[in-house]
């Protein structure tokens, strides 16, 4: 049994090395990735946080592309100056990583996320990319829209929360974050319904699902946990909710 946690760089690549094997049974492999994910969650090495892991199931990843999904950076740019109260700090390192495209990196990543007592359907829209002064680092901000889920029965719209986190030496905290219930304005509904869009859209696409075979040794990603009819996001055989409405899957 692989010890319990990685204490050092030497630890780390003997944790790394065995995993990348996968010669190992499951459970083996998951125990493996999760101390190798807290290691590096720590570190801001790779693109975990805790606020995309802890009570989440993600059940639909995508890549996004600088030059494909312009629009996306688009509106996300546009959205990012729409909102009230944001330190300068904040604002200008979230627009100097939309501002260098060979740099960028983006995911979207949909997901049933579980806060207390309350569950929801969750879209998370990700930009960012490597830290200048350490090629392992990532740096990064996420647009995270949340919608109840009361008695299997997914609500609109309700909340968006925003973390920004630049790679700081010694600094395990974002810069900034903060939540934004109602009202919410109409710059954030609008990217949330591009994101929908993607979902239903890109659902059957090859070329813009993330799918990475260390996926299936992390227990946050996986299929959704609750059944509903209808659905903001991708739902097979089911119905999309635009809206407050409900229509007819694509």
């Amino acid at each position: 049994m692989p010890k319990s946690q990685i204490t050092d760089e030497t630890s780390y690549q003997k944790a790394l090395s065995s995993l990348n094997k996968q010669n190992q049974p499951p459970r083996i492999l998951c125990f493996l990735m999760g101390i190798l994910e807290s290691y590096r969650q720590t570190r801001k090495m790779g693109w975990s946080r805790a606020w995309n892991k802890y009570g989440l199931t993600t059940f639909q990843s995508f890549k996004l592309h600088a030059t494909d999904d312009i629009s996306l950076l688009q509106n996300t740019a546009k959205t990012l100056q729409s909102l009230p109260d944001i330190p300068s700090d904040a604002l200008a390192f979230m627009q100097d990583i939309l501002n260098e495209p060979e740099r960028l990196m983006g995911f979207v990543f949909i997901s049933e996320y579980t806060e207390g007592i309350s569950t929801y359907e969750s879209a998370t829209i990700s930009f960012g990319c490597k830290a200048k002064d350490n090629p392992r680092g990532r740096e990064r901000f996420d647009v995270i829209f949340d919608c109840p889920i009361i008695d299997t029965q997914v609500q609109p719209l309700s909340r968006v929360r925003l973390y920004v986190d630049p790679y700081r030496d010694g600094e395990k905290e974002p810069l900034y974050q903060c939540n934004i219930e109602s009202p919410i304005s109409k710059d954030l509904i609008t990217l949330f319904e591009q994101l929908c869009d993607c979902s239903w859209q890109w659902h059957d696409k090859p070329e813009k699902l993330w799918d990475h075979w260390t996926s299936n040794y992390i227990d946050y990603f996986g299929s959704r946990q609750i059944h509903t009819s209808s659905s903001h996001f991708y739902l097979p055989n089911g119905t999309r909710i635009i809206g407050n409405k409900t229509c007819n899957s694509l």
